[in-house]
């Protein structure tokens, strides 16, 4: 039975601290993404290193090199 308090108020705790942390995060990506501009430079998580040539609503094109395809994330 005090295993069960011990879960059951535990959730109280670490799950609003979840969520807020959550959504912070979701607000500074989002608004990292909204300043990107064309001619950034820019590292992947991969370690690609490249300029932006287009920012759309939800991707950003790369160009990773002179003779290479752009890639889109």
């Amino acid at each position: 039975m005090i295993i069960f308090y011990v879960i059951f108020n535990g959730n109280y705790i670490f799950l609003p601290t979840y969520l807020a942390n959550k959504k912070r995060k979701t607000a500074t990506k989002k608004e990292m993404i909204d300043n990107f501009k064309v001619g950034d430079k820019v590292v992947t998580t991969g370690g690609i290193l490249g300029t932006i040539t287009n920012v759309l609503s939800e991707t950003l094109e790369i160009k990773v090199d002179k003779n290479a395809k752009k890639l889109q994330f």
